[in-house]
């Protein structure tokens, strides 16, 4: 039996994590959700595996700690440099 754990600021990241690790968890294995910030970090080390979104994997330790982006960094960097070249013309 695997023990899985989610953690992200999200309660939507949560969700969708729910929905789509759903199948793989069945009933054999178990998930467990956690938002930030945590109440006691080091309740994590008793998961096989910690998923985590873009801004909680760099605040979380762990040897089995996947990164999950809901937004890929090519994206992601674009939605950037647009923001700032609105932010730009507004102030203008």
């Amino acid at each position: 039996m695997l023990q899985c754990s989610v953690v992200s600021v999200s309660e939507a990241f949560l969700k969708t994590a729910r929905s789509l690790l759903a199948p793989a968890i069945g009933e054999r294995h178990t998930l467990c959700e956690f938002r930030l910030p945590l109440d006691d970090p080091s309740a994590l080390r008793a998961f096989d595996v910690v998923f985590a979104d873009s801004i909680a994997s760099p605040q979380i330790k762990h040897p089995k700690l996947v990164q999950y982006r809901l937004i890929q960094p090519a994206s992601l960097n674009y939605l950037v440099s647009a923001m700032k070249s609105y932010a730009i013309v507004t102030s203008a």
